[in-house]
């Protein structure tokens, strides 16, 4: 997984901050993700999390699910 970074910041020029990074799992063994990051020394962040106050990993069948998005479009 490490040589995905480094293959990254290789080919963009950029770094990766871990300190600030997040490692979100989807249908991801716990045991295997918690061991993922302490790899890469990052958090963990569960699903559904909010990012950009945008909702990731949310239902978006439900109307809640859009208020945020549009009540900051109404303001």
């Amino acid at each position: 997984m490490c040589v995905v970074f480094i293959l990254f910041e290789v080919m963009s020029g950029l770094k990766v901050n871990f300190y600030k990074s997040l490692l979100v799992g989807a249908n991801v063994n716990e045991y295997w993700l918690n061991g993922a990051a302490l790899v890469v020394t990052c958090k963990i962040r569960c699903l559904p999390f909010v990012y950009l106050d945008l909702c990731i990993g949310g239902d978006v069948r439900h109307l809640i699910f859009w208020d945020p998005l549009l009540n900051r479009t109404k303001a």
